[in-house]
């Protein structure tokens, strides 16, 4: 992850925390220490450090314990299925390289949101197909 906005990482830890492929590693990396307490069903090492987002993504593959590296980004959010999709596209195929599409939504959304992490993404999915 690049320079991480405070508001959005919880966001994406819990869509991580969500994922029906449970086998994976979370390799946070930011500029400031974020309590991970809350999140101890993940497998999450916290690297804090300055610098450019190349340095980033050196770090994140440097320290990566698989040959599947999935980026994202303090405002991203994961579906539950997206990791398994990914870990089955290379497990099944002879590639090296996935991109897969994403849906954006505003910010204000999120002030829209209650319930569980499950309610609110069929919210967003019914909002925006």
């Amino acid at each position: 992850m690049h320079i991480i906005e405070r508001i959005f990482l919880k966001d994406s830890l819990n869509s991580l925390a969500s994922q029906k492929f449970k086998d994976f590693e979370v390799i946070l990396i930011s500029n400031f220490s974020f309590d991970l307490s809350n999140y101890t069903n993940l497998n999450v090492r916290q690297i804090i450090t300055d610098g450019i987002i190349g340095n980033y993504i050196y770090l994140g593959i440097k320290n990566a314990g698989s040959d599947i590296i999935v980026f994202m980004d303090d405002d991203d959010i994961f579906l539950p299925e997206k990791l398994e999709f990914i870990y089955n596209e290379f497990s099944s195929k002879n590639i090296g390289y996935i991109h897969n599409n994403s849906l954006f939504f505003p910010v204000t959304l999120k002030m829209h949101l209650t319930g569980s992490w499950e309610e609110n993404q069929i919210l967003i999915c019914h909002q925006f197909l």
